[in-house]
């Protein structure tokens, strides 16, 4: 576009904010219209030993106590590792 102008992009919201996680690295999408406390989501599920950003260098490694990674943001993806497979669930 050569000037100021407006995209509209339509879709669905998806109705279930859950995501089935498989042991080892799994790429997951943030399902919430909010960012998403790293703090919080790892101390409720205790099954996530790492997360990081697909596309930077932002962290958060359980094992080597590294946390550069802070929040997940919407619309965004990341890599995961689990140490068994488990139900994530970003409504809770």
């Amino acid at each position: 576009m050569s000037g100021e102008n407006r995209l509209l992009i339509k879709g669905t919201i998806p109705q279930n904010d859950s995501i089935s996680v498989s042991q080892g690295w799994n790429m997951i999408p943030v399902l919430s219209d909010q960012p998403v406390d790293v703090p919080q989501l790892t101390a409720q599920y205790p099954q996530i030993k790492a997360i990081k950003e697909v596309a930077g260098a932002k962290v958060f490694l359980r094992d080597n106590d590294i946390a550069t990674l802070t929040e997940l943001l919407p619309g965004k993806s990341y890599y995961l590792l689990a140490d068994e497979t488990f139900e994530l669930n970003f409504g809770e």
